[in-house]
């Protein structure tokens, strides 16, 4: 039956008569046969119901099938968003199963390094992992044991300030801007409370912050020498949820920061991090489980 279709693509289940791992030649033969099944079928179909009735061409108004990939197993969510694991593509037989990826947030080039291995992990466990069958139990590998261990691999990384394992890199864009975007505005803080180190066209990485906006309002008040790659006082405001971290920090460097951070009591907004790299990455994945799963309802490894 038809699982997934877009505009020039379409995915079918096919139970076999035999065990799909035994004989891989076997396999993809099948599966192209039935493709050239389905042709057959599909312009019969159209010859009786549609071309007889319109004004239609076989020769130039219809669809061919062709056998395009065979996979042992994958997952489909939203539009262009599914993963197989494909044992032919096109001609081309593969050994050990191969990763088909369409869409998602491991195909982005703004992935953060924490979230794509998580999601590689996920991955690997919807699409090539053939052991795996138990819909709770995977439901549970995803949602518990592998959201633990990226949120215990997470913390490390704030504790150790390994910013580039879960921020993303950005720059100090040149031009003015109507709205100045927050890595300029977190680099400009920086500037202003940590260290006169960044200028226009340097890397950042922006890290969400917590603060008591008093004691920093009484830093910028005792600090008059301000240039125009610092934040002034008037741009200064509560609404101002980020600082901007240059990409490199040395241990002495690292160890200032920190220091400094506690004295102008600014903590690093943990909340934020996890939201953004694993909850708010993890979400479409519910989406692939029925409900009772997901509420765990008929749960039998409970």
């Amino acid at each position: 039956f038809l699982v997934y279709s877009d505009t020039d693509s379409a995915y079918l289940i096919f139970k076999l008569p035999f065990n799909k791992r035994d004989d891989i030649q076997r396999t993809v033969k099948y599966c192209q046969n039935m493709t050239i099944r389905m042709n057959e079928v599909y312009r019969k179909a159209m010859d009786f119901y549609i071309y007889r009735l319109g004004n239609w061409h076989p020769d130039f108004n219809t669809m061919q099938f062709k056998s395009e990939v065979i996979a042992f197993k994958g997952f489909f969510g939203a539009k262009k968003f599914y993963a197989l694991g494909k044992i032919w593509d096109e001609g081309v037989f593969y050994e050990k199963i191969k990763l088909k990826i369409t869409g998602g947030q491991l195909k982005k080039a703004d992935v953060t390094k924490v979230t794509k291995e998580m999601l590689t992990e996920i991955y690997n466990l919807l699409a090539i992992n053939l052991e795996a069958n138990d819909e709770y139990k995977i439901y549970n590998d995803i949602f518990v044991t592998i959201k633990n261990k990226y949120i215990i691999k997470l913390k490390e990384a704030i504790d150790n300030l390994d910013l580039e394992y879960f921020t993303i890199p950005k720059k100090w864009s040149f031009g003015e801007k109507k709205n100045i975007p927050a890595p300029i505005t977190g680099a400009r803080l920086y500037n202003r409370l940590i260290k006169d180190v960044f200028n226009v066209g340097d890397g950042v990485l922006v890290l969400p912050i917590k603060y008591n906006i008093k004691v920093l309002h009484n830093e910028f008040n005792k600090h008059t020498n301000v240039n125009e790659n610092m934040l002034s006082n008037q741009e200064f405001s509560s609404k101002i949820k980020n600082i901007s971290i240059p990409p490199r920090l040395n241990t002495q460097d690292k160890a200032f920061l920190i220091q400094r951070m506690k004295e102008l009591e600014i903590t690093i907004d943990r909340d934020q991090i996890f939201q953004f790299n694993i909850d708010m990455k993890l979400e479409p994945y519910k989406k692939l489980f029925s409900t009772d799963i997901v509420r765990g309802i008929n749960n039998p490894n409970i």
